[in-house]
């Protein structure tokens, strides 16, 4: 049985049994003739196709569009939005932080602090928590300071219209 024998239209292109079985071996719609007033269901049938090739082309035009990103059309990098990034290392069981019997490292004091010193290159500042009582503990803290250096350029005086310089 085709799939058009339940409108009780003939077919008047029949290919045997086996084309109630493979799709491509049936007769195109517009080979099948009614005979009992089913001409509007086919009409219908007509139209729901050419519907939905339509909508099949709007799905495929709308799927382009979303998968668009900055790596395959002009789009910034910021309209892709947020991936987050799978995290693939194995979890090894210890706690976050120093490891019990490591010894770590430390910021340590350069064996030539005082030669630093005496040449201008650090400076030691002291600030005493203890009032002076009894034995203190050394805490070292490293800050930079930014100096601001004012350099004057000279230049002789013929060339003060060329470099724009007002005197």
């Amino acid at each position: 049985m085709s799939a058009y024998s339940t409108v009780n239209c003939a077919r008047t292109d029949l290919r045997g049994a086996d084309a109630a079985r493979d799709p491509s071996t049936l007769p195109s719609k517009d080979s099948i003739s009614c005979k009992n007033g089913h001409g509007p269901l086919l009409e219908q049938i007509k139209q729901k196709d050419a519907e939905i090739e339509e909508l099949k082309k709007r799905i495929l035009i709308l799927e382009a569009i979303l998968n668009k990103n900055s790596k395959n059309s002009s789009k910034p990098p910021s309209s892709d939005g947020f991936h987050k990034i799978p995290n693939n290392r194995e979890k090894s069981g210890n706690k976050t932080g120093g490891q019990e019997g490591h010894e770590g490292r430390r910021l340590h004091m350069p064996a030539n602090f005082e030669e630093l010193i005496e040449s201008g290159f650090a400076e030691k500042r002291l600030v005493d928590h203890t009032d002076g009582q009894g034995e203190f503990v050394p805490k070292w803290v490293v800050d930079l300071e930014v100096k601001v250096i004012y350099t004057e350029h000279r230049y002789l005086a013929s060339l003060k219209n060329k470099l724009g310089l007002e005197s």
